[in-house]
C-alpha cells in the first residue's frame, strides 16, 4: 500500500491487511503476538518519520496488544524449578498460593476473525467505569466570635 493512499484513506482495516501482506503472513493462520509486534513497530516507524498516525490505527494497535497479552501462555507449574524451601520464622498457618495459568489458545486466528474481534471491541466501546465517591458534607461549627473579638 502506498503511503499517500494510507494518508488519504486511513483505516485500521487497510493498515492490518497491508501489514499481513507486506510481512507475508498467512491470513488463515495469524500469530497474534507477531501481528501486534509488527503493528507497534510500524506505528513507531511512522512516529520517527513525523507522520500523522490515525487515531483508529492507534486504537487497533492497543487492542492487538491486549489480545496479545490475553494470548500469552504461562508455563505449567511443573516446569518451574523449586529450590530449597526457606526457613519460615513466622509460626502462622498461611494459605497456599495458587497460580491461575492463562488459558492456552486452542488454535490460531484468521485475519478475518481478528478484524471482526477488533471491530466488535471498537463498536461496543467498552470502557472501565470508575466509581467516583460522592463528596461528604462536613458540618463545621464556627465559633460565634470573630478572631478580632477574641483578641481584644
Amino acid at each position: 500500500m502506498d503511503l499517500m493512499e494510507m494518508v488519504v484513506q486511513p483505516t485500521w482495516r487497510e493498515f492490518l491487511v497491508d501489514l499481513v501482506q507486506s510481512e507475508k503472513m498467512d491470513p488463515w493462520d495469524i500469530d497474534l503476538c507477531e501481528v501486534a509486534d509488527k503493528c507497534i513497530e510500524r506505528v513507531k516507524n511512522w512516529e520517527s518519520m513525523d507522520l500523522h498516525i490515525p487515531a483508529n490505527v492507534i486504537l487497533a494497535s492497543s487492542l492487538l496488544l491486549r489480545f496479545k497479552a490475553d494470548a500469552l501462555e504461562w508455563k505449567p507449574l511443573e516446569e518451574y524449578t523449586v529450590e530449597e524451601e526457606p526457613v519460615m520464622l513466622i509460626q502462622e498457618d498461611l494459605p497456599e498460593l495458587i497460580l491461575k495459568p492463562n488459558r492456552p489458545r486452542a488454535r490460531r486466528v484468521t485475519l478475518q476473525e481478528l478484524m471482526t474481534a477488533v471491530e466488535s471491541v471498537m463498536k461496543s466501546g467498552r470502557r472501565v467505569q470508575r466509581i467516583i465517591p460522592s463528596p461528604i458534607a462536613l458540618n463545621v461549627q464556627l465559633p460565634p466570635k470573630t478572631m478580632g473579638e477574641r483578641i481584644s
